[in-house]
């Protein structure tokens, strides 16, 4: 009996660890940079991210008048953060795509145009334009999987590698707003 509950203990976990969404994402990969190649300046995406972690950890201090300016001031810097991302140099990254992806905290799957050498590590961005934020994703991934689809392009498997914490809450919120949106949808309960 005990087995019985660890075996469905573990089920449980898994299904919310590895949960995945199908969404459509804006993507662009390059082959792997080092930091010394990236471009000079700071990133703004790891800038907001720490503004974000500061925001969220600071924000229940607040009283409501507080919570209320400091999440509109949240979103403006979302949206100039989303504005200089889009402003920089290519620096290598392939133009966007807009493709529908299956997407977890832990990683995300997609149909490439070309393929891509399992065990490769990639820089990976990706935005969510459904998700109400510019700010796109970045983070290093590993192809754990690619294969001719059936549509001429290439099934590519990406797992997330070094994400910092703040990306990865990040995400884990974005993936279960996009759950709870699919599943009221599917279920016509709001």
């Amino acid at each position: 009996m005990t087995s019985g509950t660890q075996s469905s203990d573990t089920k449980s976990g898994q299904k919310r660890r590895d949960y995945r969404v199908s969404t459509v994402v804006l993507l662009r990969v390059r082959p792997l940079q080092t930091a010394g190649a990236l471009s000079g300046g700071a990133d703004p995406v790891a800038l907001f991210e720490d503004l974000s972690l500061a925001q969220a950890r600071f924000r229940k201090e607040l009283g409501p008048a507080g919570r209320t300016f400091v999440d509109k001031l949240m979103a403006t810097v979302d949206a100039l953060t989303g504005l200089a991302v889009a402003g920089q140099d290519s620096g290598g990254w392939s133009d966007p795509v807009s493709t529908t992806a299956d997407l977890s905290a832990g990683g995300l799957g997609f149909v490439a145009t070309r393929s891509h050498e399992v065990g490769s590590l990639l820089d990976v961005e990706f935005s969510l334009p459904d998700a109400g934020s510019t700010v796109p994703f970045r983070c290093r991934a590993e192809v754990v999987r690619t294969k001719p689809s059936s549509d001429g392009g290439h099934d590519c498997g990406l797992s997330f590698v070094d994400l910092t914490s703040t990306t990865q809450r990040r995400l884990i919120r974005v993936v279960l707003e996009i759950q709870r949106v699919q599943l009221r949808g599917a279920g016509g309960d709001g």
